[in-house]
């Protein structure tokens, strides 16, 4: 349970670095509203917690990027059975039109320092985006 609540606390903290890109990056500002781009920080705040809550899937090995309803899964994952489930918990999420699930399924051989100098990684380049002008 413990394990559950820290997962929970560590995708809050991503989702946070996640959504910046998502709301810098969007070109296409005069036909979103902020409604529309809260509404996409939901779907991918519900998503990671359901990801979380279900036996199948390991929500920290999986990123979140909604877009206007649609949601892309990306990452890695244990097994097709895992890769399944994400899909099927997204899909059926409230207020999603479309899924395009880019998981992979990984072999065993990352070790945790890979792991988590991947991560540290992705939040470096995102932070460098948010703040780079050309990027927005």
């Amino acid at each position: 349970m413990m394990m559950k609540k820290l997962v929970i606390a560590i995708s809050a903290v991503s989702l946070g670095l996640g959504a910046v890109p998502l709301m810098a990056g969007d070109t296409d500002t005069k036909e979103r509203t902020m409604g529309e781009v809260v509404d996409d920080m939901s779907i991918a705040a519900r998503l990671k917690t359901a990801l979380a809550a279900d036996p199948v899937t390991d929500a920290i090995d999986i990123d979140i990027e909604v877009d206007k309803d649609n949601v892309q899964l990306n990452g890695f994952v244990d097994s097709q059975a895992e890769r399944d489930r994400a899909g099927e918990i997204a899909m059926n999420l409230k207020g999603v039109e479309a899924v395009s699930n880019n998981l992979e399924i990984q072999s065993h051989d990352r070790t945790a320092s890979e792991y988590g100098s991947d991560k540290l990684l992705v939040s470096k380049v995102k932070a460098a985006l948010a703040e780079d002008p050309v990027a927005h």
